[in-house]
């Protein structure tokens, strides 16, 4: 297999995402601590959702900005072509958006790596269609992620559903959807905005309660109210929606990604190096900041971004995720690596996925020194919806850890992110299943290389 570094001709931004493959990896390499500047994408976690809502508008166009160019955004993409919306992607990093044009109830994939936003794409074609076809989602294996919230939600809209081998087989029972009032029994981000989506052209008021908010989901409901939606947010995390036909605004601006800001941040930490993280926000990274903080990490904050770097010997520490404004999930991962450098015991517990430490195992087999235990019964005194149920969902990391040669294989994205900060400390290792690293990360080897980290891409 050769090396080969891919082009990222502007005109067909998802290039990289499509050259590699399962036989593709990343070789990396300690090199010394991460020195430079870095910009953070558009927010993954926002702009599949973002183009999604819009497409629940009259007809008309918009254009977003701020578009990352990462796989889960060629997915997306793939799936408005198959249903016969119009769409252009520019140089400028722009998407304009033709929001007629549905010609093709069929939300289905060809691939694998088909993501979980297929289910958000089921309320705009079911209201200009009448009908929808959708791929059972997939997606990165931390956990069962059962779609049950969704469907309850669509049946209370009143959606008639009908489960196929691989597909749902979705039709309205009436001309259009009902309004309802629905509880989640966890604040899901994706159920959240599946239903908000859908609420949003619903005629009449709905209610979703117990309701995520997150703040990419804050965004959607601020474009949608901006469009003309009434959306009330009580103070306990109920959505109120007055709904029906509206146009989505003209231009969308999609928020920088404060997972891959948090993720660079880690990476100057761990390798005691210094990254100023370009167009990170501090609002959105309120929890996670203080955490690094009394952790004794270097932080300062400035109006265009927020600079990491490494001034003394961090302390090991306890962390729990939450729904937030907690400590996110998707967080824990890169922060792993960074309490694997700290000399003493930390402890990370999982309350959101049951089984989202598949990469931590994996770093065990080329750990030298130092120990990863995970385990099943839940810290005492602290809540947890997993208590008995015996899921490895509380790790135990004691350092500094050591990484020797390996090859090392991506289960899920963020953890992908985790295994190749692990690769720029470690005395080299091979990463496989890269193709789910970069759904989510742009341009991710480049960016690392531009900051003096060795590594490099095979083809």
């Amino acid at each position: 297999m050769r090396e080969k570094k891919i082009s990222n001709k502007i005109f067909d931004p998802f290039e990289n995402f499509r050259l590699i493959t399962e036989n593709s990896y990343i070789e990396a390499r300690y090199n010394g601590p991460l020195y430079g500047v870095v910009d953070v994408a558009g927010a993954k976690n926002m702009v599949t959702k973002i183009l999604i809502a819009a497409l629940s508008g009259e007809t008309g166009k918009v254009k977003i900005r701020n578009i990352p160019w990462i796989g889960e955004m060629d997915i997306t993409l793939s799936l408005c072509k198959r249903l016969g919306v119009d769409f252009k992607i520019n140089p400028d990093k722009t998407l304009e958006l033709k929001i007629d044009g549905f010609k093709n109830p069929e939300v289905r994939f060809d691939s694998y790596l088909g993501n979980r936003v297929s289910l958000l794409f089921a309320g705009p074609v079911l209201y200009k269609l009448g009908k929808a076809n959708i791929s059972k989602p997939k997606g990165c294996e931390i956990g069962e992620r059962k779609i049950d919230f969704h469907l309850a939600g669509f049946q209370a809209f009143g959606i008639k559903i009908k489960e196929y081998d691989d597909y749902l087989g979705l039709t309205l029972k009436h001309k259009e959807f009902k309004p309802a009032t629905i509880t989640l029994p966890f604040p899901s981000v994706g159920a959240t905005e599946n239903l908000l989506i859908i609420a949003s052209m619903t005629k009449g008021v709905s209610v979703i309660k117990n309701a995520a908010i997150e703040p990419e989901i804050l965004e959607m409901v601020k474009i949608l109210q901006k469009s003309g939606v009434s959306i009330k947010i009580d103070a306990n995390r109920n959505f109120i929606i007055k709904g029906g036909p509206h146009k989505i605004i003209d231009v969308i601006d999609i928020m920088p990604d404060r997972v891959e800001a948090f993720s660079w941040g880690i990476a100057a930490l761990s390798t005691k190096g210094d990254i100023f993280v370009k167009y990170a926000q501090q609002d959105h990274l309120l929890t996670p900041l203080s955490v690094l903080l009394d952790m004794g990490a270097g932080i300062e904050i400035y109006p265009d971004g927020i600079r990491f770097f490494y001034k003394k010997n961090l302390k090991p520490i306890k962390v729990t995720t939450q729904t937030y404004p907690g400590f996110p999930t998707d967080f824990q991962q890169p922060l792993s690596i960074l309490l694997s450098q700290c000399n003493g015991i930390s402890q990370i517990h999982e309350t959101i996925f049951e089984n989202r430490f598949r990469y931590l195992e994996r770093i065990k087999t080329i750990a030298t020194s130092g120990r990863i235990e995970i385990m099943n019964t839940c810290p005492k005194n602290e809540p947890c919806r997993f208590y008995g149920y015996n899921y490895p969902h509380v790790a135990k990391i004691n350092g500094p850890i050591c990484l020797g040669k390996g090859d090392l294989q991506i289960d899920d994205l963020r953890a992908g992110f985790a295994l190749l900060n692990a690769g720029i400390l470690s005395e080299g290792i091979k990463i496989y299943g890269i193709k789910l690293l970069y759904r989510g990360y742009e341009n991710i080897v480049e960016k690392m290389q531009s900051l003096g980290a060795d590594v490099k891409l095979v083809i």
